[in-house]
């Protein structure tokens, strides 16, 4: 059972021996040694866990009151109201005087100035959950349920991205027809999309992602169990922001090109597949609607399931929660620590960028610097493998690293090279002991370069629209003068009618403004 401790004695207690009472279940004992009739007159009470929720209060921790306007109500948080709808059912309170009305209606302006944003019953349902973790109390802030509301757009637009690349061949029986937002042009058949491509066609980016999805999946069960639910919203939110949306989609959109190969994209194919259907499963019990409307949509393929999940299921609130031990193999832990290494040089790369002011748009050539000898190294944290592994790593995600860190190429630059020239380059030590450096000397003359071509196509463009502008003020001039013209001549008024006259005369006015 869950409910809150402030009613545990007045209502928790009396459910436990009224229940008991009116209507007894004998607990029964399997004990070999004792048959007693006694243990039949033991009693279950009936229920054994009771799962306690912390007071929900306002954002600056006071008890919510109507005298303080401190007041919200779920419904206007789920559909949005507006301060004055908001002070105006609190002026048609009975149970207030003016004078707390007024105290009141001053709450509600500072609290609440722009009103509350409707913000969905998903995404007040996972804040609520997310804020169990701060103990006995729930500080709930309406800009935090934004944010999830946020949360949700992004999972809606992952998905419209991965459901973009399938092609819906089963059509599921509450399958929304008419929206026009998923629409899917130039997608691979559902039936080309199977698992048997061997290991060695995934990327690295593709086992990466599968073995967090595993992580996630361990971390839901775990927390079920425990019965900590604010853990299995951080989990979560992790994965779908911070690691499928903010890195995975990023490296999977070159192997989805045109130009990539069949197997590249079928990979990918699968793997946005396996992570869009599994994570909607972990996600329903915060967020049952937009799950379920995203579920309704995907197009469910019994080859790629990993668990048992029922995929002929009408809907995804009777399919199976994904179980740690069906993706327990998809665990890669050095798979992991390579991807990381990866990372590491794009939070480089960007922190150049960002450190020396150079224009996001400018390809840049990033050179890579092995770390000191074994015997120099101090941070036991660092690399101590092979020497060129960081190179390795590098040279098999290049079309990948090149694309997110907007580089024109990247090139291996001596320890020693680098020591020497120093004072040119800008650089950047990774936590693997590796140094990222670009010559500052060459980026700023590329930069010169480009915000010179840049402004000399700014001027061009500005001429042709100021030509533009200037015929198009001459024709506008020439028709003012041919309406003077047709209004000044000596029959007009005797020859126009007079509602034409005065159209004519506002069509004057407007062309002298």
């Amino acid at each position: 059972m869950e409910t809150g401790s402030d009613i545990l004695f007045f209502w928790v207690a009396r459910m436990v021996m009224l229940c008991s009472y009116l209507k007894p279940t004998p607990m029964i004992i399997n004990d070999n040694n004792n048959n007693s009739n006694d243990d039949n007159n033991l009693l279950r009470p009936p229920f054994s866990t009771v799962l306690l929720h912390p007071m929900v209060r306002d954002a600056q921790g006071r008890k919510m009151s109507k005298s303080l306007g401190n007041v919200i109500d779920p419904l206007h948080v789920i559909d949005g109201i507006t301060l004055p709808a908001l002070q105006q059912q609190m002026r048609m309170s009975t149970t207030l005087a003016q004078e707390e009305k007024a105290k009141a209606e001053k709450g509600m302006a500072l609290d609440f100035p722009q009103g509350i944003p409707a913000c969905g019953t998903d995404a007040l349902r996972f804040t609520l959950t997310a804020y169990t973790q701060q103990g006995r109390n729930i500080n709930l802030d309406i800009k935090r349920v934004e944010g999830t509301r946020h949360l949700c757009n992004k999972l809606w637009n992952a998905a419209r991205f991965v459901l973009s690349h399938l092609q819906h061949q089963h059509q599921q029986q509450h399958q929304a027809q008419n929206d026009k937002s998923f629409t899917t042009t130039n997608a691979t058949p559902l039936s080309q999309i199977d698992n048997s491509l061997h290991a060695a066609d995934y990327t690295l980016a593709d086992k990466w992602i599968l073995s967090r999805l595993a992580l996630v999946v361990r971390e839901c069960n775990e927390g079920f169990e425990s019965l900590n639910l604010s853990e299995i919203t951080v989990s979560l939110h992790r994965f779908l922001l911070y690691e499928f949306c903010d890195v995975y989609l990023e490296f999977c959109k070159n192997s989805l090109k045109s130009t990539a190969s069949p197997q590249e994209r079928q990979c990918s194919q699968n793997v946005l597949y396996i992570c869009l259907e599994t994570f909607l499963r972990l996600l329903h019990p915060f967020m049952p609607f937009v799950t379920e409307e995203l579920w309704q949509r995907l197009p469910l393929n019994p080859n790629l399931k990993i668990d048992q999940s029922p995929y002929q299921a009408q809907s995804i609130m009777v399919a199976s929660y994904p179980v740690s031990s069906s993706y327990s193999h998809l665990t890669q832990r050095k798979i992991e620590d390579r991807m990381s290494q990866v990372m590491d040089v794009v939070s480089s790369a960007r922190s150049l960028r960002s450190e020396f002011n150079l224009p996001p748009s400018l390809p840049l050539t990033y050179f890579i610097s092995p770390p000191p000898p074994p015997e120099k190294i101090e941070s036991d944290s660092q690399v101590k493998s092979s020497p060129w592994a960081l190179v390795a790593l590098v040279a098999s995600n290049r079309v990948q690293l090149e694309s997110l860190c907007r580089a024109a190429e990247f090139a291996v630059l001596p320890l020693e090279g680098l020591s020497r020239d120093s004072s040119q380059y800008g650089i950047r030590t990774m936590p693997n002991g590796w140094s990222l450096a670009v010559n500052l000397k060459m980026a700023k003359n590329a930069a010169a370069s480009l915000n010179k071509s840049t402004k000399d196509t700014k001027n061009d463009s500005m001429n042709e629209s100021v030509t533009r502008l200037q015929k198009k003020l001459d024709k506008l001039r020439k028709y003012r003068d041919d309406l003077s013209s047709k209004v000044t001549s000596p029959d007009y008024v005797a020859r126009v009618p007079h509602e034409v006259q005065l159209k004519d005369k506002s069509k004057i006015a407007t062309a002298n403004k």
